[in-house]
């Protein structure tokens, strides 16, 4: 049975309604509590793309909890796809269990282009003739498990 549990938000201080193994969401700034997170502050997962630590800088920044390009990495090599809007379209990052990148663009529902691995993609993926990389910061939109 899951036991429901009053705390202040590890983020934003908020007050939240959430479980004690976590899993409540903060209506104020959007992050899903998580204990593993609580206890391992730098460390990115499934229920918040981005490590607490970072949630707290752009929260104080007033900015969108949105993974860095090593935490992207780090999420897709662990086997979560990835969807993220640049330009106006939308496009699946897609890690298959070869190891093989694909970026698709998801109106088309065609591979854009495709990487022999993680460190290949890391390195070399592009949306037309631009880095991810370089481009990663300008992304609006970015989500994950869709």
């Amino acid at each position: 049975m899951r036991i429901k549990v009053i705390k202040n938000c590890d983020v934003c201080g908020n007050e939240i309604s959430t479980y004690e193994y976590g899993g409540g969401t903060c209506k104020n700034c959007g992050w899903i509590d998580d204990i593993h997170q609580a206890k391992y502050p730098d460390c990115a997962n499934a229920n918040n793309m981005i490590s607490l630590n970072r949630a707290r800088d752009l929260w104080r920044e007033h900015k969108k909890f949105l993974p860095s390009f090593t935490e992207a990495l780090s999420l897709i090599n662990r086997g979560f796809d990835l969807r993220i809007k640049y330009k106006g379209v939308m496009y699946l990052v897609i890690c298959f269990a070869s190891g093989n990148v694909k970026i698709i663009d998801e109106k088309e529902s065609k591979t854009v282009t495709e990487y022999v691995d993680i460190p290949d993609f890391a390195q070399n993926a592009k949306i037309g003739d631009e880095m991810l990389s370089e481009i990663w910061s300008k992304l609006k939109f970015i989500e994950y498990g869709f």
